[in-house]
């Protein structure tokens, strides 16, 4: 545990923010009461945890470092209740705490999905005790609920494993433990409305895509037979298989299937427990089945599946929650063969991530290339006296998001004709923008502000085709003739060239003369 808190900090320290984490503090923080908070929020895509968690932080700290040391409290919490709490030998939780989701994802990285992990885990330590009595298992899957869509479908899959845990020891009867279970799951559709309100309807609108019925039936009966073709990245990831040349396309198809054989098997360990054993198997269907029709889904989305996974295991074996079963009940006791097969299928999962893992350490040794240019841009900026008041602009917009954590410069958002943080993603914007229009914001804000101009630009004026369209975010296009980057340069000073990153954020930086 020691060795892992070290090297989460060390990833901690080198990490920089990009766009997706820094987005959630500057909407935590928008609105001067919770009306105006709520409005800020509404329609983002994800519920309301993590940014009141921010915001509470932060009103009580007033320093955006808040973001990182709350998600790494989080870790820790989540880590500390499988120590302590789970029946899992040392070994196991080895795997687990040096998975790249432990190490990285739901840890170095700042995002509201490491709070599921924490609720998930926390729900697996007190099922046992707290099925039969009280709302706290309840509470807690309200809470999941809220902490990004995904999440519904995990707290469905407790409640499912709630109700066959029922039906296997009494049957159908409303008995005291069936009123419980039912007030509890009555709170967690509480829940589950309340992220419904706070998420519907998007103003995201351009990022929402829709498959007609002829093609959605066969694509949903691939998804559920081939499940790794949504959960690749536990395994091959889709680009990985692209940009393989046609001799090896075959051998990684192959790795899919066996990923997909994998995902099933792990379910089949658990069919001891037929409530465990549905959940796994029917969460993991619904998970894929959004990726395949929602948004498609990242590392970050898939490895929830696998922190369900470990709390079922973690649930089926912990003895104080074993079940009385009746004579009617003794029909799955048998299949040894298949429960160890499912295990080790689920300990191999764990294992590719623990493999993936070992590069998290290299990383947090010997730290790379960062997540982000934001922080480099920040500090040209705040090295220079003349830019430290400077309005900054950028194509694509969303490159301005980041600098949020590390500067207080306006950011103007060129498509959305306004000043702001977070971007909308919306069909209702300027989808098309040239580099004239660029030019002519520049000069616009200049003369409106009486500051210095900063303008960021992720294509390379010296490496972009002339008069060629170029696709940006969801719907946008950006283009440049030849006659506007001749008059772009001798407008601007080009400040740095800031490159490579892992994601998308590199970019070059200019100045208006």
């Amino acid at each position: 545990m020691f060795i892992w808190l070290c090297l989460v900090v060390l990833g901690v320290s080198h990490h920089v923010f990009w766009r997706d984490e820094v987005r959630a503090l500057s909407l935590a923080l928008q609105g001067d009461s919770p009306v105006g908070f709520f409005k800020a929020i509404h329609g983002e895509g994800h519920p309301a945890v993590w940014f009141v968690l921010l915001r509470s932080a932060y009103a009580i700290f007033r320093r955006p470092q808040v973001l990182p040391a709350l998600a790494l409290v989080v870790a820790i919490a989540s880590m500390l209740i499988l120590a302590l709490r789970s029946p899992f030998k040392w070994p196991l939780i080895g795997l687990i705490l040096f998975s790249h989701f432990a190490l990285f994802e739901y840890s170095v990285t700042a995002r509201n999905y490491g709070i599921s992990m924490l609720l998930v885990f926390a729900f697996a330590a007190l099922y046992p005790t707290h099925r039969r009595r009280g709302v706290v298992l309840g509470g807690l899957l309200f809470l999941l609920a809220n902490c990004n869509v995904h999440s519904v479908i995990l707290a469905g899959g407790f409640l499912l494993l709630w109700f066959i845990d029922l039906l296997q020891e009494n049957g159908l009867k409303w008995t005291a433990a069936f009123r419980t279970f039912a007030l509890n799951a009555a709170i967690a559709a509480l829940g589950v409305v309340a992220c419904a309100l706070t998420v519907f309807p998007t103003y995201n609108d351009a990022g929402v895509a829709t498959a007609p019925l002829s093609q959605a039936i066969p694509a949903a009966i691939k998804t559920i037979m081939d499940p790794a073709s949504q959960f690749d990245e536990l395994g091959v990831p889709r680009p990985v298989i692209a940009s393989l040349p046609p001799q090896a396309i075959g051998l990684a198809l192959a790795a899919q299937a066996v990923l997909s054989m994998l995902l099933f098997a792990a379910t089949a360990g658990l069919i001891r427990r037929p409530g465990a054993f549905v959940a796994a198997l029917a969460s993991l269907i619904g998970l894929a089945l959004l990726f395949a029709f929602g948004v498609e889904g990242g590392y970050r989305h898939q490895a929830l599946w696998l922190v369900f996974l470990i709390a079922l295991y973690w649930i089926h074996a912990d003895p104080r929650g074993r079940l009385a079963r009746p004579a009617a009940a003794q029909a799955v006791e048998g299949g040894f063969l298949i429960r160890r097969a499912g295990y080790f299928a689920f300990v191999a999962l764990l294992s590719i991530q623990a493999i993936v893992g070992l590069f998290d350490v290299f990383d947090a040794v010997h730290p790379g290339n960062p997540w982000s240019r934001s922080r480099d841009l920040a500090q040209l900026v705040e090295g220079r006296p003349d830019l430290r008041q400077a309005v900054v602009i950028a194509d694509p917009d969303y490159l301005v998001e980041p600098l949020a954590y590390y500067v207080s410069n306006p950011l103007f958002l060129m498509r959305e004709h306004r000043f702001g943080a977070v971007v909308r993603f919306t069909k209702h914007a300027q989808l098309t923008l040239s580099l004239a229009d660029v030019l002519a914001n520049a000069r616009w804000l200049h003369a409106q502000t009486g500051r210095p101009v900063v303008i960021l630009l992720q294509n390379r004026l010296d490496q972009i085709a002339p008069n060629t369209p170029i696709k940006e975010g969801y719907d946008w296009v950006f283009s440049a003739t030849p006659g506007q980057i001749h008059d772009f340069e001798a407008a601007t000073i080009r400040l740095a060239r800031l490159g490579p990153a892992i994601t998308d954020e590199t970019f070059d930086a200019y100045q208006l003369r």
